[in-house]
């Protein structure tokens, strides 16, 4: 397993777990995440396990960003973790089926098929923080 990365982690901003094996990949969703908001708190991670241990020592979340098929998210236990820690689940991913991707929104999860834009990110972060702050 490798170390958690985190960036700007005395920000004020919105706290994003991106959950990313490819380091190119998430390298490019710190800069969307960083541009969406310069003073967001950014941690990295390439496994959900050690997005669950960072999780623990948070005590306000966004969003969790994971790259990994539908039903390897609900086995982990990070959307419990998550939603446990106020947060969201987006799933970024193009290959899951109709029926998955209806079970992940009927768990309040939100979708960004790949190759994603920076567009496509910020947009899904505006609908999952509206959905945890409904005015």
């Amino acid at each position: 397993m490798s170390e958690l990365v985190s960036w700007n982690p005395e920000g004020k901003g919105p706290v994003f777990i991106v959950v990313e094996r490819n380091p190119v990949v998430s390298s490019d969703l710190v800069e969307i995440l960083t541009d969406y908001d310069a003073d967001a708190v950014i941690h990295v991670a390439s496994a959900p396990a050690e997005a669950i241990a960072c999780l623990a020592g948070l005590d306000e979340l966004c969003l969790v960003l994971v790259s990994m098929k539908t039903e390897k998210v609900a086995a982990t236990g990070l959307h419990e973790a998550a939603i446990e820690h106020g947060g969201r689940i987006v799933v970024l991913d193009g290959d899951e089926t109709r029926a998955e991707r209806e079970a992940g929104i009927a768990k309040g999860w939100f979708f960004v098929s790949k190759p994603f834009s920076t567009e496509a990110i910020h947009g899904v972060i505006d609908a999952a923080r509206a959905s945890l702050n409904p005015s």
